[in-house]
Order: C-alpha cells, then structure tokens, then sequence
C-alpha cells in the first residue's frame, strides 16, 4: 500500500482494502479522525467494524458459520492486519457467559435467526450490541473495552489494544 495514497471511506470499505491485500507492516496504516470530536469509543467500534468485516470477508457468508466450529482461532487469524493499524488483537475464548463487555456481536447465523428476523435486520451478517451498563460519558482507555461473541456455552472475547510503535522497533 502506498503511504502517499491513504485509504478513505467507510470503516467496510477500508476493511475491503486491507483484507484484499497481504497484511502490512505493525502501524503502517493509520487511522485519521475527520471529526474533531472523535471519542474512544467511536474509534474502538471502528475497528470492530474493521474486523467483522474481515471476518466476514474471511468466511465468505457469516449465516453460514457453523456455531459449533466457530473458535476465536478464526478471529486470531486476522490480527495480523489489525497490527498494521497499529493495534494488536486480543482474543481469548471462554466458557459460559457474561455480562462484563462494552459490545456484543450477534452473528447473523442459524443461532441468531430470530433475533434478525425480529428486528428486521435483513441487509448485515451481524449487529453490534451496547451493553448500558457499560457506556457512559466517562471515556474509556481502549485498552480496557471488551467485545463478546456470544454461542450457547461459550463466549469469544475481543479486545484491541494500541501498540507503541516505539517499543517495538
């Protein structure tokens, strides 16, 4: 990618772009607010965008993600191309539920069909959740803000923190 010829658009159209090419060298991509008032959790929910979009890329159809083969191993595959953002993508899978998560990903597959059909949501693969309880005005470290996708007895967690470039030169 040239340097010189920044990536615009959507946060789906630049996934579009990073995900069609091999992944690019730690925090060679940056992200450039056009608002003055960008808050960390506007940012954060641009990278989850980032990365649902590349997962979605990866699998080609997300209603056809099968509940019991989906493993945070699929979503670890593209941390690569979060680092080129300048984040490193934390994943972990856990057992059970939660409550504790700033956002959760419902999935628009065979486990999430009555929630879409509901809500009318016919046009996305999946749908951001904010959890109240969690979002307020104090503005998070976007460290520290947790994303789930939950299944049935299990639920991956996701979390992006920033890399100091600094440090790892």
């Amino acid at each position: 990618m040239d340097p010189n010829n920044p990536i615009n658009g959507t946060p789906e159209m630049i996934a579009n772009h990073i995900f069609s090419h091999d992944p690019q060298p730690i925090g060679s991509i940056q992200l450039v607010a056009t608002y003055t008032e960008m808050d960390t959790e506007f940012i954060y929910e641009v990278l989850l965008t980032i990365l649902m979009e590349g997962f979605k890329l990866m699998v080609e159809s997300i209603e056809e993600v099968s509940v019991e083969n989906c493993s945070a191993d699929h979503i670890i595959l593209l941390g690569q191309w979060i680092q080129s953002l300048g984040f490193d993508l934390i994943v972990e899978e856990c057992a059970g539920t939660t409550n504790n998560y700033y956002c959760k990903v419902l999935l628009n597959n065979q486990q999430n069909t009555a929630f879409f059909y509901h809500k009318k949501i016919t046009d996305k693969q999946y749908h951001f959740i904010l959890n109240s309880t969690q979002t307020n005005d104090d503005h998070f470290d976007i460290n520290e803000i947790v994303t789930i996708i939950p299944f049935p007895d299990r639920y991956i967690k996701i979390q992006f923190h920033f890399i100091d470039t600094d440090d790892k030169q």
